[in-house]
């Protein structure tokens, strides 16, 4: 498909994709002159790309072919699609979350947004769904799909793992019959099979409101139900946490059993808030990393940073859950006596504040010992002299519907406040003025984790297989953050008493692709697993921004002053 009046001052990612569009869309040889003219750039800029291109072809099994001036791309039609998706997303994103109107934007004669509609419907029609991450991917292999074929460009073989699903064979012949009726495309058996193995790898049955074990069983499969629960079971025993609901069953044994399908088809999961993830939750991230080493071990797959942050989302979902259930704010509410208004004001609180906090008691007069009230919060539309105003909310007499979104903001500032508190109260007793280093000779990762285990062991805090485990959990994934922070720690909890060893960098350490000058390592005794579910996600919360990093690694040179200045960025 030529080109025709390319935008002006493409970007790098947006020029290699109409590059190689070109170069795969041809019938023929390309002169590298030409094309340079097509695109309004330079032949030097082209030899660029072209770099670039020589680079990035082997991993989609494809080459380049250069004779003198003429270029070509060889390879399998199923990879140069593979090609044109992941620059066509590289291209019109930073997050790798693709948008829509790029697709429409480089397809133009497809009406984009109906094709996602037939698809969702398809789906849909056969109890099948798919999650917004994949979605736009999914509809951009069918616009791919039609306009190669419309091109004479079809698939050579059909793929080895093409799914025998009813649901997803038939959702298939669905989008085939559409396809070939809107744009005249005849859509042989080996285009079907590779769609079929597209659709399997992309979507999931729906499961609607399935809690009944034996309907998560049929729906799931007793492979990876078994799986899933053991692995949890697993989990719960190592870091404290009892996650085996059956709505995680079901979501995370459809995810595995999905995972497989996309393994033994070659189709690698991406999701674009894969780095948010596992910064914004530390914790979560460690529990689905745990989760993901127990089904490489079980199924012999691979599990990518990307399948881990999915199954983050699953383990993150559920601990909400549970956190709504068992961290539950107390409120008392004070309503004037009138009629039955109290009763019928406590009630509607109640229904709304739902599970996140639970009404303690209801006072018809405000003329009461608030001091002996035990309730985290006080709703009440009298202000209260002499009460913190952290611990009293001012409503109307009438709650409204901006009332009960100010009490909802409350009940998760009292939250923030009760979890931070305990993690400030903890960490003084977890940092050891003997495990304070600040401006040693260690610059590499390595040497920096052998001195801290070693002044743990020194502490009589670790064992000596703990060394082993930290580099283990380490070549899993490395626990360098984004913001110059490393918090290193073994997948174990078996440390003789929890303890954390920090050591601050004059000059950054590369770690795991990052530059890091602050490293907190990390160790849990069993029965103090509570602790690590207080301490690790606070602690990694508060040296989330740059700016507190800096700080530590700057002012904090000393134990007195490191614990001052970590102790004040908690309170805040």
């Amino acid at each position: 498909m030529p080109l025709s009046h390319p935008p002006k001052a493409l970007r790098a990612p947006e020029r290699l994709h109409q590059v190689l569009r070109e170069l795969v869309s041809a019938g023929t040889a390309v002169d590298v002159h030409q094309l340079a003219e097509s695109l309004k750039v330079s032949s030097s800029t082209i030899e660029s790309d072209l770099g670039r291109a020589r680079v990035l072809l082997p991993q989609y099994r494809l080459v380049l072919v250069r004779d003198r001036e003429s270029l070509r791309i060889e390879g399998a039609e199923v990879d140069k699609r593979r090609l044109i998706r992941h620059t066509l997303t590289q291209a019109t994103t930073q997050t790798r979350l693709l948008q829509l109107d790029a697709v429409q934007a480089a397809y133009p004669s497809y009406d984009v947004a109906e094709l996602k509609r037939v698809v969702l419907q398809s789906l849909s029609r056969y109890s099948l769904e798919v999650n917004e991450y994949a979605i736009n991917t999914l509809v951009l292999h069918l616009v791919i799909a039609i306009d190669r074929i419309t091109e004479d460009r079809t698939v050579t073989t059909a793929p080895v793992h093409a799914a025998a699903d009813d649901r997803i064979n038939s959702a298939v012949r669905d989008l085939v019959r559409y396809a070939e009726t809107q744009y005249g495309v005849e859509v042989d058996p080996r285009e079907t099979a590779a769609l079929v193995a597209v659709v399997a790898s992309k979507s999931t049955l729906r499961l609607g409101d399935v809690v009944d074990s034996d309907a998560v069983m049929s729906a799931v499969g007793e492979r990876y139900v078994v799986l899933v629960r053991t692995i949890c079971r697993e989990l719960s025993k190592h870091y404290l946490v009892d996650i085996e609901d059956e709505a995680l069953v079901a979501g995370l044994g459809l995810h595995i059993r999905n995972l497989v399908v996309r393994a033994s088809a070659g189709r690698p999961v991406s999701n674009p808030l894969a780095a948010q993830i596992k910064q914004a939750h530390p914790l979560v991230h460690e529990l689905a990393i745990y989760f993901a080493q127990h089904v490489e071990l079980a199924l012999d797959v691979p599990v990518s940073e990307d399948e881990i942050s999915f199954i983050a989302l699953h383990i993150g979902g559920c601990l909400e859950r549970q956190r709504e259930r068992m961290d539950q704010t107390s409120v008392a509410l004070v309503v004037p006596k009138y009629y039955r208004m109290h009763e019928d004001q406590s009630k509607a609180l109640a229904m709304s504040l739902g599970d996140r906090a639970r009404v303690v008691a209801t006072y018809t007069s405000a003329d009461q010992d608030w001091s002996r009230v035990d309730a985290d919060l006080i709703i009440t539309p009298i202000e209260i002299p002499h009460l913190h105003p952290a611990r009293q909310v001012v409503v109307s007499p009438l709650l409204t519907q901006h009332d009960l979104d100010t009490i909802h903001g409350a009940v998760q500032a009292a939250r923030r406040r009760s979890s931070w508190l305990r993690a400030v109260h903890q960490l003084r007793q977890l940092v050891d003025r003997e495990l304070f280093f600040s401006g040693g000779p260690w610059r590499e990762r390595d040497e920096v984790i052998t001195h801290l285990v070693a002044a743990m062991q020194a502490q009589g805090v670790v064992g000596d297989a703990f060394l082993g485990q930290v580099l283990e959990r380490e070549a899993m994934s490395p626990t360098s953050f984004s913001k110059g922070l490393a918090v290193p720690h073994a997948m174990t909890m078996d440390a003789h008493r929890s303890a954390i060893a920090a050591y601050i960098s004059e000059e950054p350490i590369a770690w795991g692709g990052s530059e890091v000058r602050l490293v907190l390592l990390v160790a849990f005794n069993a029965d103090e697993r509570r602790l690590f579910r207080e301490v690790f996600d606070q602690m990694i919360v508060t040296l989330s921004e740059s700016s507190r990093v800096q700080r530590l690694a700057t002012s904090g040179t000393d134990y007195e002053t490191f614990i001052a200045d970590l102790m004040d960025l908690m309170d805040a």
